[in-house]
């Protein structure tokens, strides 16, 4: 029988958090998953509204892995006090496809704001967390001059458990760019974590059934 579909608000999720030290851990799982080709994460639609606002869909399926992650940026908000960015999270059960979990994405700010300059960049090694989406994505985002990425974070990550290992011995010579866009699959492994919690916690809404 399939777990109810539950709904988290902005202070459900942030009871759940995992600890910062799990989080980094999941983010590594994630940039593993999608450097090794485990991780389907396509190119993120976008769609624009109202004035200058724009909405993004970014879907993840990964082994064990399933959801979405829906963002939207309304700069207009702040004008009457309300947040910019809002969102929403959608885990499903990566078997049957039924949906689990939806939460409030305001307490998952996993993302990134670029302040590297092509200038800058241009006498770096770059690495990003998804060099095919970095290709598609940098000429609008970051310039028509600004310098592709080389190779991908998550191949260079050590695994778990492997003692002293890091990053440093197999980076390049000279300057490191780790150019990232906010991995969906970041988005998504934690907030898979953050459903199991608040399942195993009884935190947040049980939904009827017919909204399935």
């Amino acid at each position: 029988m399939s777990e109810p579909l539950r709904y988290l608000s902005n202070a459900d999720v942030s009871t759940a958090l995992p600890t910062p030290l799990r989080a980094v851990e999941l983010a590594g799982q994630a940039l593993r998953m999608r450097a090794h080709g485990a991780a389907q994460v396509p190119p993120k639609p976008a769609v624009t509204f109202g004035d200058n606002a724009f909405a993004n869909a970014m879907p993840v399926a990964a082994p064990g892995l399933l959801g979405c992650k829906w963002i939207t940026l309304v700069p207009a908000n702040a004008s009457q006090g309300l947040p910019t960015a809002n969102g929403l999270m959608i885990v499903s059960d990566a078997e049957t496809g039924l949906p689990v979990c939806l939460m409030a994405a305001g307490a998952l700010p996993l993302d990134y704001a670029s302040s590297i300059g092509a200038r800058l960049a241009s006498t770096c090694t770059v690495w990003s967390d998804d060099v095919e989406q970095f290709a598609a994505v940098a000429p609008a985002k970051l310039g028509a001059d600004y310098p592709l990425a080389t190779d991908w974070v998550g191949r260079r990550l050590p695994e778990p458990n492997v003692g002293s290992r890091t990053l440093a011995e197999g980076r390049p010579m000279g300057r490191l760019l780790c150019q990232n866009l906010g991995n969906a699959a970041s988005d998504i492994v934690v907030a898979a974590e953050v459903a199991a919690t608040a399942t195993a916690r009884g935190l947040g809404q049980v939904l009827e059934g017919e909204l399935r």
